[in-house]
């Protein structure tokens, strides 16, 4: 498959813009979170009732197949997770839901997808949203996040964006999170993305 890249003159200048990959082997397609590097996962307890925010940037146009999670310990019967994908402002708030990947279950040790997506994400700045029913404990990779703490501590990387609500469906436009944490360890991310260029 060739995928094409951008190039756009800026001035006196040209600037190149390298086509997002998608990652895959033979006929295994690898899940993503665009231009997030990953350094380290484990897994750990949500928190019920909270709506958490993942950030990643789109340099060229994309298409979402898939979301993923993956439950390392169970919640309660018929408890779940309600992912989607939110246009961020520059100020990394939710604003336009782009993609509504509706609820997945967590109330069984299992690797969870909604397939069959087919969302182009244009340029821009995005948040994955996952809005936590009960307290399952989820897999997670940790990776950069675009800022810092604003007071450049030890705890310089914020490790959630995240904003209590009372469960339900995604709205739109999105709810703004108003409580980043920081930590040692960078951005908790808990849904992982299937890609085509």
């Amino acid at each position: 498959m060739t995928t094409q890249s951008s190039i756009k003159s800026v001035g006196a200048s040209l600037v190149f813009t390298p086509a997002e990959a998608r990652p895959k082997a033979a006929a295994t397609e690898l899940l993503i979170v665009p231009n997030v590097g990953f350094i380290a996962q484990g897994s750990s307890a949500l928190t019920a009732t909270r709506l958490y925010y993942m950030s990643f940037v789109v340099r060229t146009s994309i298409t979402v197949t898939q979301m993923t999670i993956e439950v390392t310990a169970a919640s309660g019967a018929g408890t779940g997770v309600m992912v989607g994908i939110y246009k961020a402002d520059t100020d990394w708030q939710p604003t336009t839901l782009e993609l509504d990947g509706g609820e997945l279950l967590t109330d069984a040790i299992a690797v969870v997808s909604v397939t069959g997506l087919s969302t182009v994400l244009q340029p821009g700045n995005y948040l994955i949203a996952m809005h936590a029913e009960s307290n399952p404990t989820l897999r997670y990779a940790r990776g950069a996040a675009p800022f810092i703490n604003p007071v450049v501590s030890a705890t310089i990387l914020p490790s959630f964006l995240y904003v209590a609500k009372a469960y339900a469906a995604l709205s739109n436009p999105g709810t703004a999170w108003d409580t980043p944490t920081y930590a040692t360890t960078p951005l908790q991310y808990y849904v992982f993305l299937g890609i085509t260029p």
